[in-house]
């Protein structure tokens, strides 16, 4: 889901008018197996699917290999949940795969029940640290 930032309001003059955008990705569960279904939706079209929408509604990875920065840049991307549905290195490396398009955004990692911690850490870096 794509919820526009928001102004932080609450925050002295000058960092009140600042806006803050998120990212978060959840419960993807990439398989090893490109083509499997998990609850009957392909994981891999359904991720494509909201990358592209991503792309296309932040103005992020305007094509080029760093991810190019648009009009609503997030500044972290929050993965949560079950990245993964079998906790294979080959998911996580279709997940990194996926978010190529945004760079070297600050990422914040925390997995779900599915998930393989020491995996994921050496896919995406250690679970609950930024990698920054």
């Amino acid at each position: 889901m794509l919820v526009p930032a928001l102004p932080f309001r609450h925050l002295p003059r000058p960092y009140h008018r600042r806006v803050a955008t998120v990212l978060q990705l959840s419960d993807i569960h990439l398989h090893r197996n490109p083509t499997r279904r998990v609850g009957g939706v392909d994981p891999r079209a359904r991720l494509d699917a909201v990358m592209a929408a991503v792309r296309a509604r932040l103005g992020v990875g305007g094509g080029d290999a760093a991810g190019a920065a648009g009009p609503a840049d997030p500044g972290l991307v929050l993965l949560t949940g079950d990245l993964a549905e079998d906790g294979s290195p080959a998911a996580y490396a279709a997940l990194d795969e996926a978010l190529a398009p945004l760079g070297t955004r600050p990422r914040l990692v925390l997995p779900g029940t599915h998930d393989a911690p020491a995996v994921l850490a050496a896919a995406l870096g250690e679970p609950g640290v930024p990698r920054l």
